[in-house]
């Protein structure tokens, strides 16, 4: 039997509306000690589906869109509002100041979970149901917005990859900006990322990593303990592997999986969406 278009799951609309340069947090002060981070105002485009008559849409935050931006494309089609903000912070390499950009990074996609919960009303979005995704670098930030916004205070290090130990930079001033359900998110759906095992905390939001088994850039080893590490503290972690490098490819596979999984474990727990009578993964 053929399924009928699910929204959320299937792709159901054609054509995409956007609202171009929303300031999201004017004159955004950059963390203490991040090197070439400065004063700015931070914008973001947002992509809706045209025609739209829903009332409280769920939310996709994409980090660093691709070129070609196939990620708006393939997720506003099945109904989510995309944002496409500009960060501040992403780690480019293993080491002290690649932790804090990726702090840097987390604390302003938060002030763009702020600023959507804000102005849910005149947006027409849903307030909880509010998931990221990114790719390398940007794939950690989103990872960071699930497991870096609070950390046990007994971790003091942690270990980057195998390559390095270093030890975990002191909480920097976030006043208002993190630790409070202002700026948390529901889901995360990183693509060729990684994240220390040691900083997932329990009861943190539900992920699923899209990995390469051949990855030389974040290498699979250390990539494959997140899940496991997870699961010991309750916490819901899938991991999805391709037989590729650091350039996944599979575009439609991971925007079918990521759909399931967000509709199973973001959509239908928050209410948004009721269960499906039939599997909305794909099997393992």
């Amino acid at each position: 039997m053929v399924r009928a278009g699910v929204r959320y799951l299937d792709p159901v609309f054609g054509h995409i509306e956007t609202v171009e340069n929303v300031v999201y947090w004017p004159d955004a002060p950059p963390l203490p000690d991040v090197a070439n981070v400065w004063r700015a105002d931070l914008w973001m485009d947002m992509h809706m589906p045209a025609g739209d008559a829903e009332t409280r849409r769920p939310v996709i935050i994409v980090l660093e869109a691709s070129p070609d931006s196939w990620e708006v494309e393939h997720f506003v089609q099945r109904g989510y509002v995309v944002v496409t903000p500009i960060v501040r912070g992403r780690p480019s390499a293993a080491g002290m100041n690649a932790l804090l950009l990726t702090r840097q990074g987390m604390v302003d996609v938060a002030g763009a979970v702020r600023y959507l919960r804000a102005n849910a009303e005149t947006y027409r979005l849903h307030t909880d149901a509010i998931a990221a995704t990114g790719y390398s670098g940007a794939g950690i930030v989103s990872l960071a917005l699930a497991w870096g916004q609070t950390n046990s205070p007994d971790v003091t290090e942690i270990d980057l990859l195998g390559l390095m130990t270093v030890p975990l930079p002191g909480e920097p001033n976030f006043g208002d900006y993190l630790a409070d359900e202002s700026s948390s998110i529901a889901a995360v759906f990183p693509m060729a990322a990684w994240y220390p095992r040691e900083l997932i905390d329990a009861g943190e939001p539900p992920v699923i990593l899209f990995s390469g088994t051949n990855d030389p850039t974040y290498p699979f080893e250390a990539v494959e303990q997140n899940c496991p590490a997870a699961h010991d503290l309750g916490v819901t972690c899938r991991l999805r592997t391709f037989p590729t490098g650091h350039t996944l490819g599979n575009r439609g596979t991971i925007s079918v999986e990521a759909s399931a999984f967000l509709y199973e474990e973001m959509l239908a727990p928050l209410g948004v969406v009721d269960p499906l009578p039939f599997p909305a993964s794909t099997p393992d």
